[in-house]
């Protein structure tokens, strides 16, 4: 990572600890946090060392996990007593917004969604669609149905995105408006959670097969890409922005990998079900929001 990258997120981190200070938690930039039903979230350094846990008051299952652009954790869950929604929350546990019903209310496991900062917005695994939500969380749109079951979501650089089936073995490629690209036939039982590197394959958990694959878009290949992960039942993975391997277990731990999938760290099992850990790296506007007025020259609203 650049140094300048890692300057900006010193002051962040500092900020951070100051918030701390005066009693108002927030999210690390290089920390994981992992969703769990029953209305809990572990957070873990960057060693994958259990940090703390905080609560959400009213909510039961979690599904899913990422980091919208303003900073806030986002994820699938069902309030008691209601269906699944996309909720944020900030780092005290406090229900900033939540979507309007999705999946039918349902919350099935190795369920996903993914934030696009480009163009603000969010797409959600919905059974039997891919659903669009604004930064808001307000529904915007929906891809034809086609799934039987959508699982992992990811989007591309150019807002194009990618889905998949859990029970079709098919890749699913979308525009950036959701009309279908392509579907191609890949390997795996029952495949879940997905994320794209930075040359453009696709990599994606099978839960079943307990492995991830490597899905190169220009060959239409599918190869093994690592099987090593202790017998556990992987869920879904993501690729840290310096290439960084994040695979996390279904009720176990996570596993961080180097780009040549050495193993770094592994975390506790969390005693808990979640299916998603997700990375922390701020955008620039949370960075700008959260700095105090003495690291940088405070602006007024206007």
């Amino acid at each position: 990572m650049h140094d300048r990258t890692w300057a900006i997120w010193a002051i962040f981190a500092a900020s951070a600890l100051a918030a701390g200070a005066a009693g108002q938690a927030q999210f690390v930039p290089g920390h994981f946090y992992t969703p769990l039903d029953g209305g809990q979230v572990v957070e873990w350094d960057g060693s994958l060392n259990e940090v703390r846990r905080f609560s959400i008051p009213g909510f039961g299952g979690a599904a899913g996990a990422t980091f919208s652009g303003d900073g806030y954790l986002a994820f699938i869950g069902r309030p008691a007593q209601d269906v699944a929604r996309v909720i944020q929350v900030d780092a005290d546990g406090n229900v900033i917004r939540q979507s309007a019903e999705i999946q039918g209310g349902s919350m099935g496991r190795g369920t996903f969604l993914d934030y696009d900062p480009r163009s603000s917005r969010f797409i959600v695994a919905d059974v039997e669609r891919v659903t669009f939500l604004n930064s808001e969380l307000d529904h915007l749109s929906s891809t034809p149905e086609i799934f039987e079951r959508a699982s992992g979501v990811a989007f591309k650089n150019n807002g194009e995105f990618y889905a998949v089936d859990q029970f079709t073995k098919l890749l699913s490629a979308f525009d950036s408006e959701g009309q279908l690209l392509s579907q191609t036939p890949i390997s795996g039982w029952n495949n879940t959670g997905m994320d794209i590197a930075a040359d453009g394959a696709v990599y994606y958990t099978s839960y079943f097969d307990r492995v991830v694959y490597r899905f190169d878009p220009n060959t239409g290949e599918t190869t093994l890409a690592h099987d090593q992960f202790d017998g556990e039942d992987v869920i879904d993975l993501q690729i840290l922005p310096d290439g960084r391997f994040l695979v996390s277990a279904q009720s176990g731990p996570s596993f961080l990998f180097d780009e040549q999938w050495n193993l770094l760290a592994k975390s506790e099992y969390f005693n808990g079900v979640g299916d998603s850990t997700v990375y922390f790296v701020p955008g620039p506007g949370v960075l700008l929001a959260m700095l105090p007025c003495g690291a940088m020259a405070c602006r007024r609203k206007r």
